[in-house]
């Protein structure tokens, strides 16, 4: 497995959801992101941590939202509360083979699912009961959108997503007191 992407795997579960022994917690991702997924799945497991995957696909999300209504929305949310209620952390990760993979989709259906399935899934529940991140996972969609080559792009992904985030936020917290200080 590629170095960078365990690093980052590391990096997501200790410092990002600061996973500990025992706690339970739910990554969704898409399926072009499956050695990432993977790599997260071992990591939480050498914390001594539990595990869920859900693999997301747009395709077929796409059919899903094409025909959904706020019942249906509704009835998704109803089934994944308990899961995501469950949970200590989560992680998401976007692999978009096409980013415009929903642009056919009615403005009216995706409104009512984010208004019955995203409100209350992710912003009642998983922000502000669970630590958590989202990230997008570097796919030639992704490089493209930032108009490099997809090596260069994900070179440049790994360097900023794998950088000492611990250290820097130690760094941040030197200079707000040392501001502080100046202050008084």
């Amino acid at each position: 497995m590629n170095e960078n992407v365990e690093k980052l795997a590391k990096n997501l579960v200790n410092y990002s959801c600061s996973l500990k022994k025992g706690e339970k917690i739910l990554i969704e991702g898409g399926q072009d992101a499956e050695n990432l997924i993977c790599a997260i799945v071992k990591e939480v497991y050498k914390v001594g941590g539990y595990p869920f995957v859900d693999i997301k696909n747009q395709a077929i999300n796409r059919e899903i939202l094409k025909g959904t209504s706020k019942e249906h929305s509704s009835l998704m949310a109803s089934y994944m509360l308990p899961k995501i209620t469950d949970m200590d952390a989560y992680i998401g990760i976007t692999a978009s083979r096409n980013i415009y993979e929903l642009s056919n989709v009615d403005k009216n259906r995706i409104q009512d699912y984010n208004v019955y399935y995203q409100k209350p899934i992710h912003h009642d529940v998983r922000v502000t009961k669970t630590k958590w991140v989202i990230l997008q996972y570097p796919t030639p969609s992704f490089a493209q959108m930032a108009g490099k080559p997809t090596d260069d792009f994900e070179k440049f992904y790994y360097d900023v997503c794998n950088l000492d985030y611990a250290k820097m936020n130690r760094a941040m917290d030197n200079l707000k007191n040392l501001m502080e200080k100046t202050d008084k």
